[in-house]
């Protein structure tokens, strides 16, 4: 066997492949891009993005969402994590941006395309989470606010009366600016809010939008593909920037409005809470972008009913699951009744249809939540992949080999020995070769064709640990058969022309080493189509649940 001249045909054979090959082509000239770029933009690249691209003003919404989410990630770390958490996340991610660079960010976007709800709305959310806590405890009276808490709420109420005259039957913007009245101490204005709201069929807040723009962001920016839908996912889409805590705060002051108002028997504006609470929680849940997003809406519905008057003598009881569970239909009950007693009837039976919703959309989520991780797990063993990681293995442990192995001849110098001729013959050294691709091929196989045959995505417990030992046994297996040839060779030889066991054995090594380094180097090339063919359908579905959302994505609620 001519050692060089198989060497160097193995070669540009992976050579020809990985330029022949349109799936081993793009990974191959993904690979730079990948090892010189960030695998996330900073927030300065993102604003530079958006600045190179002008007449595109989704950029500019991306880049505000990005730098908000950035931020927010900046002040937990810092916070709450060690300093070492902090300077390793500056690392990955660039210097955070300052409350000033989102002002900023969200402003352009809004400057470039005045009329879009879709900025606004986000800039005004991100207003309202910078408010921080406030209590909604106070009626007719102007709560105490700080001055800049008091300027944040007005630029928060400037953006959403946009909002509202932008997008007329969108309720967000009535339920934020109700939030925002109670916030300031006059529940008057909080009412006619809320009443304004009732009579809309619609609540968004353009996560989706957002989500999109984000997307977009990254596919324009250096960050290499295939991973530009999780980049996107890190980057800030789908983020809990949501109407759910200022909704959530102002049903529970709803709730206190209502029962004030039962009680001195004001029905009429009693049942107004108890709808807006209903309706602001029902439309939450149909127009959810992400899973969370439904929870909270279901959280909300279940609010409308969390009076204590419904379940008198109850509240006191152990905390157990049975317990609440049985309070929970008291108050339902107790509501309901009540709704009915006073001519909504209607309205009664569409609680009761939410909280029935809302119990579905709790089972439908947790259904889901596993069937995601099942199908990422399933889509990774049957495409393939593991074989393709199993080449790339085989060929690092054959590097390190053939390290080794020059490293001991080096240090032992019985590399200086006389020339002689081919100690292998090509069938020889193929059936050495399958001696470490088999078993490899074998463990990374068997996943796959357990899978063929169910129900979910569990490859067995072994599926990450045969692989391993399966490797350590074909290069043992190959490192002892060499071994056992190089001295059967060596036992046909004159006993003057003997080398030592030990030189034989290193001798022959020397001499596969290069064309099993080749051959391998071929099926990693090959190995590359499996893992970009995965890894390019998973940031396409990525990409896809991101515009879409989960919930559309994966019908939940349907």
């Amino acid at each position: 066997m001519n050692s060089a001249r198989l060497t160097l045909t193995l070669l540009l054979l992976a050579a020809i492949l990985a330029g022949v090959v349109p799936t081993i082509r793009r990974a191959v000239v993904q690979i730079v891009p990948s090892a010189t770029s960030r695998q996330y933009l900073t927030v300065d690249q993102a604003i530079e993005v958006a600045t190179g691209h002008r007449d595109n003003a989704e950029l500019w919404l991306a880049a505000a969402e990005f730098a908000r989410s950035r931020l927010g990630q900046s002040e937990g770390v810092r916070q709450y994590a060690s300093p070492e958490a902090f300077a390793q996340q500056e690392r990955l991610w660039g210097p955070a941006p300052s409350v000033r660079d989102v002002d900023d960010a969200y402003q352009e976007a809004i400057r470039r395309v005045p009329e879009a709800p879709a900025p606004r709305m986000r800039y005004a959310l991100f207003l309202a989470d910078r408010v921080g806590d406030v209590s909604l405890g106070e009626e007719e009276a102007e709560q105490e606010l700080a001055p800049d808490q008091q300027q944040l709420l007005d630029a928060m109420r400037e953006q959403a009366e946009q909002v509202r005259s932008l997008d007329p039957g969108n309720a967000a913007a009535d339920y934020l600016l109700a939030w925002a009245a109670l916030a300031q101490g006059s529940s008057d204005a909080a009412l006619a809010e809320v009443a304004a709201a009732l009579g809309k069929s619609g609540l968004s807040t353009y996560q989706s939008e957002a989500a999109r723009a984000l997307v977009e962001l990254v596919e324009q920016g250096s960050i290499p593909a295939p991973t530009r839908g999780s980049a996107a996912i890190a980057m800030g889409a789908g983020s809990a920037l949501s109407l759910g805590a200022p909704t959530r705060d102002l049903a529970r002051r709803l709730v206190a409005l209502g029962d004030e108002f039962r009680h001195v028997g004001n029905h009429r504006q009693a049942i107004l809470c108890y709808e807006a609470i209903i309706h602001a929680g029902r439309l939450m849940r149909a127009g959810a972008y992400t899973m969370m997003d439904g929870m909270m809406g279901g959280a909300v519905v279940m609010i409308a009913a969390s009076s204590p008057d419904w379940t008198p003598g109850a509240e006191g009881c152990a905390a157990t699951r049975e317990e609440n569970e049985r309070r929970r239909r008291l108050r339902t009950e107790g509501l309901c009744g009540y709704l009915s007693e006073h001519g909504r009837e209607e309205l009664a039976a569409v609680y009761r249809e939410e909280v029935a919703a809302t119990e579905r959309w709790r089972e439908d989520t947790r259904e889901v939540s596993q069937e995601m991780v099942a199908n990422i797990m399933r889509q990774f063993w049957a495409s393939a992949a593991p074989l393709g990681l199993m080449a790339w293995l085989m060929l690092a442990a054959m590097i390190n080999v053939g390290v080794l192995i020059g490293l001991a001849s080096l240090l032992s110098r019985w590399w200086r020995e006389p020339p002689r001729g081919p100690e292998w013959t090509y069938g020889r050294w193929f059936a050495l070769l399958m001696a470490i691709v088999l078993p490899a091929a074998v463990a990374g196989v068997t996943p796959y064709l357990t899978l063929l045959g169910s129900e979910t995505a569990d490859a067995g417990p072994n599926a990450w640990i045969a692989p391993a030992v399966a490797l350590v046994l074909g290069f043992a297996v190959w490192a002892v058969a060499v071994w056992i040839a190089a001295l059967r060779r060596r036992a046909r030889l004159p006993e003057e022309q003997r080398l030592g066991r030990a030189r034989s054995w290193l001798r022959g090594m020397r001499a596969l080493i290069a064309p099993t380094l080749a051959a391998l180097a071929v099926l990693a090339v090959l190995g590359i189509h499996p893992i970009q063919r995965n890894l390019e359908e998973s940031d396409r579905q990525t990409k896809q649940m991101l515009i879409e959302g989960e919930v559309a994505y994966y019908g939940i609620g349907e």
